[in-house]
């Protein structure tokens, strides 16, 4: 039995400034995705998911949530890089589904599957961008 501790995966004096460059990549990431979108694809103005200003919100908003459960993660979990991904890629699956009511439901205007299927999208740019780039930022050398 060994009396040091396992050596940190995670360097925690890296996080906040890891997490802030990961949301700012995440939001450039989707604005060039929409911005690409309305150039190939036809998106209804009155789509408000897919508003610049909107895109941008929501992208602070879930990759803000995934830097503060790295952090947790990183002080509590033995392995908080391969439990912060399998989390991660589970909320991303998971946060296809609101998506997939708004096309059903089609109660905002504007709503077509080429917008759902771009606003999914935003979702996955920003995901990868969280699951892969915050965990390099970080990690311990």
């Amino acid at each position: 039995m060994s009396l040091t501790s396992a050596p940190k995966e995670v360097k925690t004096s890296r996080i906040w400034l890891g997490g802030l460059i990961t949301i700012a990549l995440a939001v450039v990431g989707n604005l060039i995705l929409v911005w690409l979108a309305n150039l190939l694809v036809e998106i209804p103005p009155e789509f408000e998911p897919l508003q610049p200003w909107r895109v941008s919100l929501f992208t602070v908003v879930g990759v803000l949530g995934g830097v503060i459960v790295y952090a947790i993660l990183a002080a509590k979990a033995k392995r908080p890089i391969r439990t912060y991904k399998r989390v991660a890629w589970i909320v991303l699956a998971l946060s296809m589904i609101p998506d997939i009511g708004l096309y059903f439901a089609n109660v905002m205007p504007g709503t077509t599957l080429t917008a759902v299927i771009v606003l999914m999208l935003t979702h996955v740019v920003a995901g990868l961008i969280a699951i892969y780039v915050l965990p390099m930022l970080t990690r311990a050398k």
